[in-house]
């Protein structure tokens, strides 16, 4: 195999079976490989891992480009989205301390992140004017919900 094939692997779980999808994107002098998958990087070294792999037919290629491309689309339309309610509050990712998600929910912005339980804390989001709340999570108590007011309500 070579830096750029397209190859896959087959998986089974007790109520599911596929193909999961790769591209070479590094082999290595002791014959490993690092490989890009749809959705994350994995590296695989053992024998019989490397024996898996098969050749991905040209429709298999399609159906992975595809797929990679839904993805970062997807990707960049949630950074966008993600980039204008915060905007609308006037602070960044950085403001926060290990910022997960934001949203729009009964009038509010909510910013959620993983500062619960003595991890962090996010002290630009406390000083803003528009902060109206903090909450744990009710059910893991490593999150945390930031709520602001937008400059309408």
């Amino acid at each position: 195999m070579k830096v750029g094939d397209y190859v896959k692997k087959p998986y089974k779980f007790p109520k599911q079976s596929g193909w999961l999808y790769y591209k070479v994107v590094e082999v290595r002098e002791d014959g490993s490989l690092s490989l890009d998958g749809i959705s994350y990087k994995t590296g695989m070294s053992r024998k019989e891992e490397l024996d898996s792999l098969v050749p991905m037919t040209e429709e298999d290629i399609q159906h992975y480009q595809s797929e990679v491309e839904r993805i970062e689309r997807n990707r960049r339309e949630t950074e966008a989205r993600r980039n204008v309610f915060l905007e609308k509050i006037g602070l960044s990712r950085s403001d926060f301390c290990r910022f997960r998600d934001i949203y729009e929910e009964e009038g509010m912005i909510v910013v959620c992140t993983r500062e619960n339980g003595g991890n962090c804390y996010s002290i630009n989001a406390a000083k803003s004017p528009l902060c109206v709340d903090r909450k744990n999570d009710e059910y893991d108590s490593t999150y945390a919900y930031w709520y602001f007011k937008t400059e309408a309500s």
